[in-house]
């Protein structure tokens, strides 16, 4: 009887773990996107990308210049079998989505947005969770106004100008103050500045060879840049460095028209760059 009890009391044990398992789990629905090989689909989240893993070769996405929340997809080739994708954004959430052939897709740009729709689930747990926007533009706030301490980083052309005033780093995130001056009648429309890290050894320069770095934020960075104006903007990227072979490119270019300014920084200037108050210390490497 004492052996009957226990066994039932054991049965009822598992029988409890196995309904609390199946309590525990719970649906996160994808939604569905229709792709062709020969135009490009784009998704703005409410957040920047800090994961993309797609379910088969034969669908193509990568993050935009510049925009660290824009991810744009295609496919790789005409009738690709049924796939998926999951992304998940800086917060910690997830976008899983269902991806299917379909030559002339009805939509090809869609704003993802949590409130509206089947919403994000913030489940995600981040190894090394980027700061939010409040820590991001209060480290811009910081750097804005800080003398320049770079020098020898700048272009000019066209009777336009653009320096590298200094190189911070706080909470894993690299701060670049900027300075972009215009001594031509013509205003400057800017768009939003490229960061890329190219070969030294290969003046042809190719999407591979290239390699985008995440753009947190623009701080300062003004519409228009008038004659006779000088505008100081701070950019935040993602945490990165860069080989002796290579440097890092800083690109300006007008918006509707064909001026364009590049910088180039070595990565010795990266390595040297200055701990914000409330970083912890050992960043700098002179």
């Amino acid at each position: 009887m004492k052996t009957l009890q226990q066994a039932l009391l054991i049965s009822g044990f598992f029988i409890t773990l196995h309904c609390a398992g199946q309590d525990s789990l719970e649906f996160i629905p994808s939604r569905n996107l229709d792709l062709s090989e020969n135009k490009t689909v784009v998704l703005v989240f409410p957040a920047a990308i800090a994961s993309v893993d797609r379910g088969s070769a034969q669908v193509l996405a990568r993050k935009a210049a510049g925009a660290s929340n824009v991810l744009q997809i295609r496919a790789a080739r005409a009738g690709f079998a049924p796939t998926n994708l999951n992304v998940i954004t800086s917060d910690g959430a997830l976008y899983p989505f269902d991806l299917r052939y379909n030559p002339s897709p009805l939509h090809l740009a869609f704003r993802i947005s949590p409130v509206s729709g089947p919403g994000p689930i913030p489940v995600a747990r981040l190894d090394h969770p980027s700061p939010g926007p409040v820590r991001l533009k209060e480290g811009a706030g910081m750097v804005h106004g800080k003398p320049g301490r770079v020098s020898g980083i700048s272009d000019q052309r066209d009777r336009m100008r653009a320096r590298l005033l200094g190189i911070y780093i706080r909470d894993e995130v690299l701060y670049f103050q900027m300075e972009l001056s215009n001594q031509s009648p013509v205003p400057f429309d800017p768009v939003a500045p490229a960061f890329l890290v190219r070969d030294r050894r290969r003046p042809k320069r190719t999407a591979i060879q290239d390699g985008q770095v995440e753009l947190l934020g623009i701080y300062g960075l003004s519409p228009v840049v008038r004659s006779g104006i000088r505008d100081t903007l701070v950019c935040a990227l993602g945490k990165f460095t860069v080989t002796r072979d290579r440097y890092l490119s800083i690109t300006f270019l007008e918006s509707g028209g064909g001026r364009g300014l590049e910088m180039r920084v070595p990565g010795r200037k990266i390595l040297n760059c200055e701990p914000l108050e409330g970083s912890p210390p050992g960043h700098r490497m002179d």
